[in-house]
């Protein structure tokens, strides 16, 4: 799966309900390696996704993007992020994996 059509089911699947969260963590734990590789392209996607309504997507995106050696023109953007997560996430859906919050 792409990072657009990863962009796509964190929207959709968002907005749907428990069940669907748990096939989205699924999704993006098997995305993961994939995204490591496309950390700037992660980076760029952030804005495009809502922390109140897609905190799961926006921490996976956070934990990739944030474990990498950032270059500096884009630790503003990573900054006003994460800002953004902090103060709006859903904190059900960051129960879902606890291990990205280390």
């Amino acid at each position: 799966m792409n990072l657009t059509q990863l962009l796509h089911a964190i929207k959709d699947m968002s907005s749907r309900g428990p069940q669907e969260l748990v096939q989205l963590l699924q999704q993006l734990k098997v995305s993961e390696d994939s995204l490591r590789s496309q950390s700037q392209k992660v980076l760029e996607a952030l804005p495009h996704l809502d922390p109140a309504r897609e905190s799961l997507g926006c921490l996976f995106f956070l934990h990739i993007v944030g474990n990498i050696g950032m270059p500096d023109h884009g630790s503003h953007q990573f900054l006003v992020a994460a800002t953004r997560f902090l103060s709006t996430c859903d904190v059900e859906q960051i129960r879902l994996a606890p291990d990205k919050c280390k």
